[in-house]
Order: C-alpha cells, then structure tokens, then sequence
C-alpha cells in the first residue's frame, strides 16, 4: 500500500470519527513545514504511526462515549442567562451582558472545531445569518478550543460571526450546564437569550445541529417586542 493510499484511508477514518479524541489526531498531523521535504520512507513511518494512533483513539473516544452520558443543563427557560467575558475570533473579548438592551443572543455550545456535526452546524447558522440578523439577533458560536485553532476553523468556512473560546478553564460551558469534565468539552446545545438576558429557548444534542429552533425563538423574540 503506497504512503498516498494509507494518508487517504487514515483521512477517511478521521472524516467517520467526529469527537474530540480524534481531533487531537488531526492537530497531531497538520501540514509540513515550507521548505521541509519528506522520503517515502519517512511518509510511510508517519502515516502507519498515524494510522494506528487513529484507530485507538477512535475505539477509546466509543468507549469513552459509551461511558459517560451527554449532560443535561439544568437552566431553563425565563432564567437569567449566566453572565461572561470570553476571547472571540473577532480579536476582542465578548461580555454577553454588553448586548442587554441592544440586541437578542444565541449561544451555540458546540463539542469541537473540524468535526463534521460542528461543521455542519455553524455553516447552518452561516447560511441563516441574515435571518438572524433580521431579527435583531448575535450569533456566537462557542467551544472548548483554543482561539488560533476557532480562527482557522473560521478561516476555513469563511462564517461572518465570532466563535467564543472556553479554553482558558471551562467555566462558561460549566455554568450553563453542558460541560462534560471528563472529556474537556461541552455537549452540544444551543441558548436563545432576550434582550433583557433571560433564556427564551434550548435546545440539546444532535437536534441543535439545526438552527430552525433558535430561528424561531428569536423570530418570536422580534415580534414579541413590536
């Protein structure tokens, strides 16, 4: 089997697997440095090693998984939403508090950059913008990644909202009730917050995937305020 066939099957694997185990195995390859020039020995060493790194992280994340049930928030709708300052991919730090008054927020917690269930979310929410921002609505997207890793995520979709990175500690994903601690990322969902910073909508799991529910939470928000 040729170095090139391996590196597709090893991408393909990483393609299925789409949890924050076998992220790591995706950062771990990355790209080779300008002016570095591998032998075809040297890519086949790298992509075996690869490969058989991706095959145990993928049966650890399923067993992981199978272990440890998704968290449900205990927030609900008419709380207050929990205030914070978080770094965004806008380059200047977000303080939900600041959009009291000004406009309504969603909240989307996803699991982690790259991963095919987050990027079909955000490039969801990407193709719903304008209805967002017709409703008078910000959207963040937030995750446990770092910020250079959201940037590049970003970059990559070429999405016009900021992501909100939870890296630092885990507080925000913890206050909302969605942090999984043992895996050091948050379960999915999403919070539709009004102008006075209360919660008017979740939603939780693979269905927030779809933005339609915060779509219309926040068309309500728009009307309920007229």
């Amino acid at each position: 089997m040729s170095p090139k066939s391996i590196h597709v099957q090893l991408q393909n694997t990483v393609n299925r697997h789409t949890d924050a185990t076998t992220l790591m195995i995706v950062k771990m390859i990355g790209k080779p440095r300008p002016g570095v020039t591998l032998g075809p020995a040297q890519h086949l060493e790298d992509a075996m090693r690869m490969w058989s790194i991706a095959l145990v992280s993928a049966a650890l994340a399923g067993s992981l998984a199978a272990q440890q049930t998704p968290p449900k928030t205990t927030l609900k709708p008419g709380d207050m939403a929990p205030d914070f300052t978080l770094p965004s991919t806008s380059g200047k730090p977000v303080k939900l508090s600041d959009f009291r008054g000004k406009s309504a927020v969603v909240l989307a917690f996803f699991p982690a950059a790259f991963t095919g269930g987050c990027t079909k979310e955000m490039l969801a929410y990407q193709a719903s913008l304008a209805k967002f921002e017709g409703a008078e609505t910000q959207v963040f997207g937030i995750s446990a990644d770092n910020t250079p890793s959201q940037k590049k995520f970003a970059e990559e979709l070429k999405l016009a909202f900021p992501l909100l990175s939870d890296f630092a500690k885990r507080e925000v994903s913890a206050a909302y009730g969605v942090l999984m601690p043992d895996r050091g990322f948050a379960n999915r969902a999403t919070f539709v917050i009004d102008k006075e910073g209360r919660i008017q909508h979740i939603e939780e799991g693979s269905t927030a995937i779809d933005p339609t529910g915060a779509e219309t939470a926040c068309s309500r928000i728009r009307h309920g305020a007229e």
